[in-house]
C-alpha cells in the first residue's frame, strides 16, 4: 500500500495549496470589494453633487433672466423720466410712465393716494429688502455648511458617512428651495422697486403741475433709477461669472463622472471575473478533498487489515520457529542416541 499512501499524501499537499490559493484570491477578492464599494460611492456622491450643481446652474441662469429683463425695463423707465423732463406741454405723462402698470388707474389717483402708496411702498419696500438680505445671508451659510459636510464625508468613517450623507442631501434640499424662492423674491423686490420709481416720478409731474413751474428737477429720481440699474448689472455681472465658472465645473464634473462610470464598470467586470474564478477553485478544491479524504477512509481500514495480519503471520511466523527450533533439538538428540546406540554395538 505504500504507493497508495504516496498519492494519498501528494494529493493532500496539492489540496492544501489549492486551499491556500482559494484563501488568497478571497482576500484579493475582498479587496477588490472594498475598492469597488469605495469606487461605486464616490461615483454617486459625484453624481448628486453634479445634479445638485445642475440646478444650482439652473436657478442662477433664472435669475440671470429676470435681472437681464429688469435692466431692459430700468432702460425704458430712465428713458420716459428724461422725455417727461424735456417734456414742456401741460399733459401730466402719467400714461408715458406706466409700462405695465393700468394708466387710467394711475392716472385717476389722486395726490394723496398717490403719496400714500409711495409711503407703502417704500415700507413694504424695506422690509422685503431686508427679508432678501436675510435670505441671501442663509443662502451662504447653507452653502459654508455644503462646503463642510463634503469635505467630512472624505475623512468620515463608515459608521460616521451614512449620517453625514442624510445631512448632507437635506442641506442641499433646503439650499435649492432657498435658491427658488430667492429667484421669485427678487423679482418682486424689483418690480416693487420699478413701481416706486414710476409712482414717485408721477408725483413729480403733479407737483410741477401745481406749482405751475415749468422744470421740475428729475434728477433723484433718475439717479435712484440709475443706481438701481447699476445694483442690478453689477449682480448680473456677478452672476455671469458664476454661472461660467460653474459650467466649467459641470463639464469636469461630467468628464470626470463619464472616466470613473468606465473605472467602475472595468472594476465590477474584474470582480466578477475574479468571484467566477473563486468559485471555480473553490468547487474543484472541494471536489479535490472529498476525492482525498474518501481515499483516506477506503485506504486505512485496508492499513488496519493489513496490519492485523501482520500480527497474525508474525506470531505464526515465531510459532514456527519455535517448531522449528523443538523438531531442530528432537532431531539432534536422536541423532546423539542412535550415535551412542551404534558405539556401544561395536563394542
Amino acid at each position: 500500500l505504500n504507493p497508495h499512501w504516496e498519492q494519498l499524501e501528494k494529493q493532500k499537499a496539492e489540496a492544501n495549496e489549492q486551499q491556500a490559493e482559494v484563501e488568497r484570491l478571497s482576500g484579493e477578492l475582498q479587496e477588490a470589494n472594498s475598492s469597488f464599494e469605495e469606487a461605486e460611492n464616490l461615483l454617486h456622491e459625484q453624481i448628486a453633487e453634479l445634479k445638485f450643481n445642475t440646478a444650482t446652474l439652473e436657478s442662477k441662469q433664472d435669475l440671470m433672466q429676470m435681472l437681464q429683463e429688469q435692466l431692459e425695463e430700468r432702460q425704458k423707465l430712465q428713458e420716459q423720466v428724461n422725455l417727461c423732463n424735456n417734456q414742456t406741454s401741460s399733459s401730466s405723462g402719467e400714461e408715458d410712465l406706466t409700462l405695465d402698470f393700468d394708466a387710467e388707474a394711475l392716472k385717476s389717483m389722486s395726490t394723496e393716494e398717490l403719496l400714500k402708496t409711495i409711503e407703502d411702498l417704500q415700507e413694504k419696500l424695506k422690509v422685503d429688502s431686508s427679508f432678501v438680505e436675510e435670505q441671501e445671508q442663509e443662502l451662504n451659510y447653507k452653502q459654508q455648511t455644503i462646503d463642510e459636510l463634503q469635505e467630512k464625508i472624505h475623512s468620515a468613517s463608515d459608521e460616521e458617512r451614512s449620517a453625514i450623507e442624510e445631512e448632507l442631501t437635506d442641506e442641499k434640499d433646503s439650499y435649492q428651495m432657498l435658491t427658488e424662492t430667492l429667484v421669485g423674491q427678487r423679482r418682486s423686490l424689483v418690480e416693487r422697486q420699478e413701481s416706486l420709481e414710476i409712482h414717485q416720478t408721477v408725483l413729480s409731474k403733479r407737483k410741477k403741475q401745481a406749482s405751475g413751474q415749468s422744470q421740475v428737477d428729475f434728477s433723484p429720481i433718475l439717479e435712484q433709477i440709475e443706481q438701481g440699474r447699476q445694483k442690478y448689472s453689477e449682480q448680473l455681472e456677478k452672476l455671469e461669472a458664476e454661472v461660467e465658472q460653474m459650467r466649467d465645473g459641470i463639464q469636469q464634473a461630467q468628464e470626470t463622472i463619464t472616466a470613473k462610470t468606465e473605472e467602475r464598470d472595468t472594476k465590477r467586470q474584474t470582480l466578477q471575473a475574479m468571484e467566477e474564478n473563486l468559485s471555480a477553485l473553490q468547487t474543484a478544491n472541494t471536489q479535490l478533498w472529498a476525492k482525498v479524504n474518501l481515499y483516506e477512509e477506503t485506504l486505512q481500514p485496508i492499513q488496519d487489515s493489513l496490519e492485523s495480519l501482520r500480527h497474525k503471520l508474525q506470531a505464526i511466523a515465531d510459532s514456527l520457529t519455535q517448531i522449528q527450533e523443538t523438531g531442530d533439538y528432537q532431531v539432534q538428540a536422536i541423532t546423539d542416541m542412535r550415535s551412542s546406540i551404534e558405539n556401544l554395538i561395536s563394542q
